[in-house]
């Protein structure tokens, strides 16, 4: 299970769960071998992209299969984090996050 998310049931802690594993929180917090944040970048590719919340929702190509399959949850009104974490089909978003952390191994 994801550190900081309780079950399926429970709510989602987007907060506790998604920073502390993508790269872009991984290499802030490296102690003495910071990383620049230009250099804290996606894994899945060789795009160079930074990978952060907002690429690991939206953008990573990598997850445009899974982006497919919960095409539900990308509407016009849902096309930025804030209105993608408090649209109505919240589980959905949960499962959407859950299926991706999954793919990139985080």
């Amino acid at each position: 299970m994801i550190q900081g998310m309780q079950s399926h049931a429970d709510p989602p802690n987007w907060h506790d769960a998604l920073p502390s594993s993508l790269p872009i929180a991984a290499g802030r917090f490296a102690g003495a071998a910071h990383v620049p944040r230009a250099h804290r970048v996606c894994l899945a590719w060789n795009s160079g992209a930074v990978g952060d919340e907002m690429h690991l929702v939206f953008e990573c190509t990598a997850l445009a299969s899974l982006r497919s399959r919960y095409a539900s949850l990308f509407t016009g009104s849902t096309d930025i984090m804030r209105s993608f974490f408090a649209q109505p089909d919240r589980m959905g978003v949960f499962h959407y996050i859950v299926d991706c952390l999954d793919f990139m191994m985080i």
